[in-house]
């Protein structure tokens, strides 16, 4: 014979929703994801700052090399030797050589000046033939400000 036992007053057990502990749990969890991706966009946007930085001293020492180009006999005259760019220079449709020069070194520096943190340009003349063009500039890092410097060598145009 077989028996069959019953148990009185049995209910299955249904879930009715979350609990509040669980609901907890999920938005630490879901707040940790938020500021990780917060943190990361952070150190981008901060990379983001140095690759124009660097961006910008790369066109700058390219354009002064050009204009280094344009005014082979300023380069010819050592016009170029040494020049920073600090000198204020105005140049009328008649100018020399000597004060395209500074005209140009004038206008390079004012460019850095808007587009970096204290910029600093220097062009050096290494020998008679190869040039020199320096851009130094303060970087901003996490917690220092370093000091960056993109140098372009090359040989302008001989007449």
């Amino acid at each position: 014979m077989q028996s069959i036992v019953t148990i009185k007053n049995y209910k299955p057990i249904t879930s009715l929703g979350f609990g509040m502990i669980e609901v907890l749990v999920a938005l630490v969890i879901f707040a940790g994801g938020v500021l990780g991706i917060a943190t990361m966009q952070l150190g981008g946007l901060s990379l983001l700052s140095n690759s124009n930085a660097m961006h910008v001293a790369v066109l700058s020492a390219n354009d002064m090399a050009d204009r280094m180009r344009a005014n082979p006999l300023g380069v010819e005259a050592g016009s170029y030797n040494n020049i920073k760019g600090d000198t204020l220079a105005n140049c009328d449709s008649s100018c020399s050589p000597t004060q395209i020069a500074a005209f140009d070194a004038y206008s390079i520096k004012q460019q850095l000046s808007q587009n970096l943190i204290s910029p600093t340009l220097q062009v050096i003349n290494a020998n008679h033939d190869l040039y020199t063009i320096n851009i130094s500039w303060v970087e901003k890092a996490k917690n220092t400000h370093a000091t960056k410097t993109h140098r372009f060598t090359f040989m302008p145009y001989n007449p």
